[in-house]
């Protein structure tokens, strides 16, 4: 649903990762030549890239930030991540 994207809450996913700059990602995956080349892309509906080998991707997952003005940022855990880091590292009762 696209228009989930606009929302600030992160939770409404089907399973899609966001990409701050698509096209950037894509040349840097792909390389200048190849992220230019074969199909004209729809910058409105985006497009799908079918690798012949798996493109091994590491995602992270932060409840907490430091913001711009050095401020500290705390969103809530939706998926309980944080939660199992914290009881694997002892601190269970600590929120």
């Amino acid at each position: 649903m696209r228009k989930l994207f606009a929302s600030s809450k992160r939770a409404f996913s089907h399973g899609c990762v966001r990409v701050d700059n698509p096209f950037a990602f894509a040349v840097t995956v792909l390389g200048q030549a190849g992220a230019s080349s074969g199909q004209e892309t729809d910058r409105r509906q985006g497009a799908i890239c079918l690798f012949a080998e798996p493109l091994p991707v590491h995602l992270e997952y932060f409840t907490a930030y430091v913001d711009q003005s050095g401020e500290l940022q705390l969103r809530a855990d939706v998926y309980g991540y944080s939660r199992r880091v914290r009881e694997a590292l002892g601190f269970e009762g600590n929120s």
